[in-house]
């Protein structure tokens, strides 16, 4: 069999096999990372050139090595091309088809510092750059850590555009360094969501609300944060609760022909439902919501466990973007009352009446029903 020899010294092996050679009376061993390589032929020093069987040299950087007799030609297949094309397949089933399913995938990336992920859901002209700021296949650090995350604000810019706020709760082995925002850019293509920027928004006003203050001022910015939070909360009951594992199989129960899902592990029961909205709503309108709710079987209990009618739905309206009109103040120390105006889809507006009520324990608590605000 014919035996064809490739130079030690072409840059393309030494730059591939990152390997040492050993020279000694003979045979001259390849060593390849501490690793002593058997070749089909003993390597050979020629003119002071030592030459190795170029097969040898392409099994150990993984290609497929052949000889091409009429071409009179070795051809190496490095197989580079099937492994783009098989990273291109992969990205391309991870491309977010929705705006809120790029926001929670950019979350996952995050949390499980995924650099392939996060290059997989960002536009193709940043992508490159920012996994590389990121730290490369492997985002950021080990400590701080997110240890959890979630969309706190979305917006609906335009029929192609969507902005989020997502808070990252961080944390070390010494406890909480608490939130990190960051507002994330989705943009459409075609059919796929892709994040065309994002960044740090921690000192923007659209930090967390802090509950169970008894000394926060009311003021019109207070007002917008709190319509805001009573919003997400809205939809995120009406979403199911946190379902990190994706959406639950729905059944539908005796008698009934509604399908319905159960509730995820942060609202499925009642206690948890009513803890969850009491945090910004009066303990008399979360009871009484909860309870409509229940009556009207838009809501089941079932052995302890709560479940809600399987459907989807949606809002235009962005009440984190409304404007205080006006309000009243029947007493300005326990009961106050705010108009406002709400943009609604592009380019319209809604006016909306919101009330507070105060107590010593707790602070300011909207005492609408959960909704007034959707």
């Amino acid at each position: 069999m014919k035996k064809h020899w490739l130079s030690i010294t072409t840059a393309m092996v030494i730059a591939s096999v990152v390997a040492g050679t050993v020279f000694a009376n003979n045979p001259i061993k390849l060593i390849v990372d501490g690793n002593v390589i058997k070749t089909s032929s003993a390597p050979e020093n020629i003119r002071n050139h030592v030459m190795v069987p170029v097969k040898s040299l392409g099994e150990i950087i993984g290609a497929k090595v052949t000889w091409d007799a009429k071409r009179q030609a070795v051809l190496i297949d490095t197989g580079k091309e099937e492994e783009k094309l098989r990273i291109e397949q992969l990205e391309k089933a991870l491309a977010p088809h929705s705006a809120k399913e790029a926001a929670e995938s950019f979350i996952t990336s995050y949390k499980t510092r995924n650099g392939a992920l996060l290059h997989a859901i960002l536009a193709p002209d940043i992508r490159d750059k920012r996994v590389a700021d990121e730290g490369g296949w492997v985002i950021g650090v080990s400590s701080p850590w997110v240890s959890s995350a979630a969309i706190q604000s979305e917006k609906q810019v335009n029929a192609t555009t969507a902005e989020f706020l997502v808070n990252f709760q961080m944390a070390t082995s010494e406890g909480s360094e608490g939130p990190w925002l960051l507002k994330v850019i989705v943009k459409k293509f075609d059919d796929q969501w892709l994040i065309t920027d994002y960044g740090d928004a921690t000192d923007s006003k659209e930090q967390p609300l802090s509950f169970n203050k008894p000394n926060q001022k009311l003021d019109n910015e207070t007002v917008i944060r709190f319509a805001a939070e009573a919003q997400k909360r809205y939809w995120h009951i009406s979403d199911g609760g946190r379902m990190p594992d994706g959406p639950v199989s729905t059944f539908k129960p005796e008698g009934s022909e509604l399908n319905y899902r159960f509730f995820g592990e942060d609202l499925n029961t009642k206690e948890k439902l009513l803890a969850y909205l009491e945090e910004i709503y009066t303990k008399e309108a979360s009871e009484k919501f909860v309870q409509d709710k229940l009556n009207g079987k838009s809501i089941i209990e079932i052995a302890g466990k709560l479940a809600q009618v399987d459907a989807d739905a949606g809002s235009q309206l962005f009440w984190k973007d409304a404007t205080v009109v006006s309000s009243t103040k029947p007493n300005e120390q326990t009961n106050v009352t705010y108009t406002l105006k709400v943009p609604v889809g592009e380019d319209g507006f809604e006016t909306k009446t919101i009330s507070f009520v105060y107590s010593k324990e707790k602070g300011w608590r909207l005492s609408n029903s959960p909704e007034a605000i959707r």
